[in-house]
Parts: structure tokens; C-alpha cells; sequence
């Protein structure tokens, strides 16, 4: 019989967190953070006494707002859990966004408890032989969402030979009782290939292998002729359409064929000789095949998207019966409209009077095409007069810039007269490292693939038909278009999100205000631009709303371009940072960029000086510029592992 778990009082839980909150941290407590506090202890508590019975596997969702101490509560409330014995303590698990916050989670969990080792962070960065098996030893186990749903997604992978589940969950008798997330899991896993790929990865097969796997090449080339037949139906060639030609595939295991493949040089069939290269290729064409064997077990549709072409789909919830619970603490849970789709969640209701975001003003442009496929073409359009703008308004201001991950090195090219930190999308949510910034600029929307929102419906509600993929009134619960309602919710879910990465989730006295901050947003003047405007007021209560005239023409915007070479290392540096796993030639680099030839002769000098900043950044993310040839068949080209 597993012994009684220890609890703690959601009264004692508020009073120690108050404590915690003003004389630690040096913050401001009001009522509504107690009545926060109070809910947040009660969840904690009601899933580790849920934990044997038949409400173990309910997910409790928090919507408690940026600022009001989510993550310091977690901490607080583990540490009180190490005052008591050790045979009753309930284990937990906390599950963090990035590495650095599980680190920082364990760190702050260890010295409020003032005990070493009994909290532990476990990543990548500290994978060892062995230390797996010694994460049942912890009381309290901190992992990264990404840890978290990879594990979950072996459980039911049968190719996976490594199951970190079990030592995640391990803890004494019972298993670890309660499960924290902060912020939202991305609980779908989509699969997705395309025409042009799963050619190219054809191609690549070499003819003995070929042989060899008969199955697995007749299920590829099947996969093939279904891509190939949506292309010739004419008008309807670029419409979404559930296909039943998947069950006729014989099915067919490609793990042996993936496995085979990797004794393959991909880099000598392209006339080189490159490890990296050949590395690359490889994990290519193994996820592309991996993904094809998710999408020939099941159900799938295809699609016609921008860039990539013609695409079979499929996905799949990653969270299998019999897992527990949880509690879920999401800022924005209101926007994600996922939870209406999840059965298992249940979002509570939010306390209200935490915060106040009064002295926040919200500068709203309208009658901009700011989706990241418009962008990519030509920024500069409405980043030069936005720019020049900018320099007038913001002068002297610590200033967060957002935008899409191609847009920013021509924003980092720029000359401004602000302190300017630009950020992507993708690489925003969850960081505190733009904390002190008084000012934000969102330059772009996010906006996930037209594919994710029919993945997400089809993975928690169940695969509908082709009438419902093409229709526009796609009714669930309270939405009148559900793909609409949640591709709608996630964009105004992200820009809250990084809204609140600078100082306005600070609470500076008991009315839950902040200090005064300024953010500026260019929307489109459609519905879509309304319905985004909304959501943020809703979950900024009090925010203040100005229109924001742009000033200047692409004449007068010159001024607010970049002249310094400073400005272009910026942006070149960005642009490797985060470009993806492959190649990219000096002159295209250039070209997406925006600099001139000399200032890349110059970046190049820098490059080849190991000694100088640049060329030590470029070891950091993994960057190497090389030249292959001589003379006028020389090609230089920078690499990224």
C-alpha cells in the first residue's frame, strides 16, 4: 500500500509564497495575489491526492497572468514539500521551456529548500552514462518541454529503443504524483512530406539498396504517385483533400531502409567529400522517410502549400491513455483555443484584479500585409519607413523588435537611434532577457503553416472529410470556424506573449500596474487585424490604444538606414545564427541580407582573423565559411553542421 502523500496547505502555500514574493524578491503582494496563490496550491494539491483514481489523468489549466510569480510559486511550494519526510513526499516533475529555465528552476528550488541535490535539472547539456537511471533519486526532476513530449512520444514509437518515460515518473512506490508545465505543450505532432522532397530522396537511394528493400521502395513510389495525381487534377489541384489511396499501400515498416541509408555517401554522389555534409543529407532524408511512415499508417490529406508545393499530412495527439495529469500554467490559455479540443483539459477560471496594464500604451498601424510569406519578398518596402519612423519616436529607448527569422538581419542592418535587441518568432516565448526594454515593436504576425490547424483538429477531434477541409464554416462549441478560431488564437497567444517579455510584467504596486512601456504593432485592415486587436486588449485589461501614424517616405526613410559596418556584421551574424542546417553562398548571403560588396569583403576579413569577434560567433553557432576551386571556378560558401 503506498503511503499517504505529503500535501501542502494552499493557506500556508499563499502566506510562505507572500513572504517569498515581498522579502526575497522585493515585490509588490496585493489580494488578487493571494487569491492567485491560493488557486495555484489548491491545483498542486488536488493532483497529488487525484493521483490513484479516476481523476488522475485530468489537465488543470492555470491562467495566471505574466507577472503574478507562476514559476517562483512552483519553487516555493517544492521547497516546503522538503520539510517533511522524505517517505511521504509526493515527487514532482516540472517541466520548463528551455534548458536555461529548468536550470534556473532546480537552482532557485534547492537554495529556498537549502538542501544541494534535491532538485535536479536534466537536458541534453548534461546527458552522462548512467544519469538517467539515477533521475529516480531526485525528489523534484526539472526537464524541458521538448524532453517531456519526446518521451511521451516513444512510449508508443516502436522503433524507439531508448524509453526515458519510466525514469522521468519514477519516485519511490507510486511514481512522481505531481506534474507542473509551465506554459503551454505543443501536443500534436504533425508529419509532412512533400513532391519535390520524397523525389529527391528517391533519387538518392542507390539501386542496391533498391533491391534490397522492394517493400519499402513500392511504398515510397506509391506515396509518390498519390502526390503525383493531386498534381493533375486541374482546378483542383491547389485543394485540400482527405485521400483513402493510403489504404491500399501495403503496409511496410521503413525502419531497415532508414537504418540502411545511413552507410550511404550522400556528399560523394554530389561530387564532394564532406562529412558534415554527408551528416546532413542523412538526417534529411531519415526524417523525411520517418515522417512517410506515420503518414502510411494512418489517416492523411493533402495539401498545396506556398514554397513547398504539393504535401501528404497527418498528426497525431502524443499523449497516450493511462498518462496522468497535470497542471498547466498558461498566461494566455484564454487565446489557445486547443484546450477546447483537448477533453482532458479543464481551463479554470482566472482570478481577476492581478494585473493592470494601464500605463502600457498599444500603437496600433493598420493597412500593412505583414504575414512572413509577404515580408520575405521585399522588407525593406515598409521597413524603411517604419525605421525612420522609429528613430523619431524612440530615441534613447531600450527597445524589444520582433519579427519573422528572415526578416531580422535586414532589421539588425539598420542604423538606429535606439538600444535595439531584435528577436524572431519562435525564439520569443518564455525569456526573460528583454525584461528591462520600455518599448516593443512587432513587425510581422506568426502564424503557423495553413496545415497545423486540420492537423490539431484532427488529432484531438477525430479525421473529418474533404467538404470539411474545403469548407469555411467549420463550426465547434463557440466558434463559428474552428481551423479560423485557432489559427486566430495562436497568433494573438504569441504576440501577448512577447508583449510581456519586456518590463510590463513587472507589478509594481497593489492595483497589479506596471511601468509605463510602449508598443507598437502594424496590423492588417481586415477582420483578422480587428479580431487580433481585441484578443490583446482582452488579456491586456486597461492597456491603452493610439493609432500610429507612420511618418516618412521610402525618400526620407534613407536616413534610418544603416551606414556603420557594425550594423551589417550585426545582420550577417543573425542571418547565420539562425539559418538551418546546410549551405548558403557568399552571394546569396549578400543578397538576403542587403549589404554591399565591400562590406562583405570586410565581414570576410573578419571571418578569416580567428582572433576577432565575428569569427569566434561563428564557431559558437557552428558556422564555417569555405572555398572550394581556384580562380574563376573558386565558390565560397559559408556551412552550418
Amino acid at each position: 500500500m503506498s503511503k499517504t502523500p505529503t500535501i501542502i496547505s494552499p493557506v500556508h502555500f499563499a502566506d510562505s509564497m507572500e513572504e517569498h514574493w515581498t522579502t526575497t524578491l522585493h515585490n509588490v503582494s496585493s489580494d488578487a495575489l493571494k487569491t492567485a496563490w491560493l488557486d495555484q496550491g489548491a491545483s498542486f494539491g488536488r493532483q497529488i491526492l487525484s493521483h490513484e483514481n479516476d481523476a488522475a489523468s485530468r489537465w488543470e489549466v492555470l491562467q495566471l497572468p505574466t507577472g503574478s510569480g507562476k514559476s517562483q510559486g512552483t519553487a516555493v511550494y517544492c521547497s516546503l514539500l522538503a520539510g517533511y519526510p522524505i517517505l511521504h513526499h509526493p515527487g514532482v516533475l516540472i517541466v520548463t521551456r528551455l534548458k536555461a529555465d529548468a536550470d534556473k528552476m532546480a537552482e532557485d528550488i534547492n537554495g529556498l529548500a537549502t538542501r544541494d541535490n534535491y532538485a535536479f535539472s536534466y537536458h541534453s547539456d548534461k546527458y552522462a552514462d548512467g544519469l538517467l537511471e539515477m533521475l529516480s533519486s531526485f525528489p523534484v526532476l526539472v526537464i524541458t518541454h521538448s524532453a517531456y513530449l519526446q518521451a511521451l512520444d516513444r512510449i508508443s514509437d516502436s522503433c524507439s529503443k531508448r524509453r526515458a518515460w519510466q525514469y522521468f515518473c519514477s519516485w519511490q512506490d507510486s511514481g512522481r504524483r505531481l506534474c507542473v508545465v509551465d506554459e503551454a505543450l505543443n501536443i500534436v505532432k504533425e508529419y509532412q512530406v512533400s513532391l519535390d522532397g520524397l523525389r529527391q530522396t528517391m533519387g538518392f537511394i542507390p539501386q542496391f539498396l533498391r533491391e534490397k528493400f522492394p517493400r519499402e521502395i513500392a511504398a515510397i513510389n506509391a506515396a509518390l504517385a498519390m502526390l503525383e495525381k493531386q498534381t493533375e487534377r486541374g482546378a483542383d489541384s491547389g485543394k485540400e483533400a482527405i485521400l483513402t489511396d493510403v489504404a491500399s499501400i501495403q503496409p511496410c515498416d521503413l525502419s531497415a531502409l532508414r537504418s540502411a541509408l545511413g552507410t550511404v555517401r550522400f556528399d560523394q554522389m554530389q561530387g564532394r567529400s564532406d562529412n558534415d555534409q554527408n551528416k546532413a543529407l542523412y538526417r534529411q532524408h531519415d526524417m523525411r522517410l520517418a515522417d512517410l511512415q506515420h503518414i502510411l499508417e494512418g489517416w492523411v490529406y493533402h495539401a498545396k502549400i506556398p514554397n513547398q508545393g504539393h504535401t501528404l499530412n497527418t498528426a497525431r495527439l502524443v499523449v497516450p491513455e493511462g498518462i496522468k495529469g497535470l497542471t498547466v500554467l498558461d498566461a494566455t490559455a484564454s487565446a489557445n483555443k486547443i484546450y477546447s479540443l483537448f477533453d482532458r483539459a479543464e481551463v479554470l477560471k482566472a482570478p481577476v484584479g492581478i494585473r493592470s496594464y494601464k500605463n502600457v500604451t498599444l500603437h496600433v498601424s493598420k493597412g500593412h500585409n505583414v504575414g512572413k510569406l509577404s515580408l520575405r519578398k521585399n522588407p525593406k518596402d515598409l521597413l524603411d519607413p517604419v525605421m525612420a519612423d522609429l528613430n523619431q519616436r524612440l530615441v534613447g529607448r531600450n527597445t524589444l523588435f520582433v519579427s519573422h527569422r528572415d526578416v531580422k538581419p535586414k532589421v539588425l542592418a539598420y542604423k538606429v537611434n535606439f538600444d535595439m535587441k531584435a528577436a524572431h518568432w519562435g525564439a520569443v516565448d518564455g525569456s526573460n532577457a528583454w525584461k528591462d526594454c520600455d518599448s516593443a515593436v512587432i513587425f510581422g504576425l506568426p502564424t503557423n503553416p495553413c496545415t497545423w490547424t486540420a492537423n490539431t483538429f484532427f488529432a484531438l477531434q477525430g479525421v473529418q472529410d474533404t467538404d470539411w477541409l474545403r469548407s469555411k464554416h467549420r463550426p465547434h462549441k463557440a466558434h463559428e470556424d474552428i481551423r479560423s478560431a485557432l489559427q486566430t488564437g495562436q497568433t494573438i497567444t504569441k504576440v501577448v506573449q512577447a508583449i510581456n517579455r519586456i518590463r510590463c510584467r513587472k507589478v509594481t504596486d497593489v492595483a497589479g500596474n506596471c511601468p509605463n512601456a510602449d508598443i507598437y504593432i502594424l496590423l492588417p485592415s481586415t477582420d483578422l487585424g480587428d479580431t487580433i486587436l481585441k484578443g490583446i486588449v482582452s488579456m491586456m485589461k486597461g492597456i491603452s490604444v493610439k493609432h500610429w501614424d507612420i511618418q516618412g517616405t521610402k525618400t526620407s526613410a534613407k536616413r534610418g538606414r544603416k551606414t556603420g559596418s557594425g550594423d551589417v556584421k550585426a545582420g550577417l551574424l543573425a542571418y547565420l545564427k539562425t539559418m538551418m542546417p546546410g549551405s548558403i553562398s557568399k552571394t546569396k548571403l549578400m543578397v538576403d541580407v542587403g549589404v554591399s560588396v565591400s562590406s562583405m569583403k570586410r565581414f570576410i576579413v573578419d571571418v578569416k582573423e580567428t582572433a576577432t569577434d565575428v569569427a569566434k560567433s561563428l564557431v559558437d553557432y557552428g558556422v564555417t565559411f569555405r572555398t572550394e576551386g581556384f580562380g574563376r571556378n573558386a565558390r565560397s560558401y559559408f556551412y552550418k553542421q
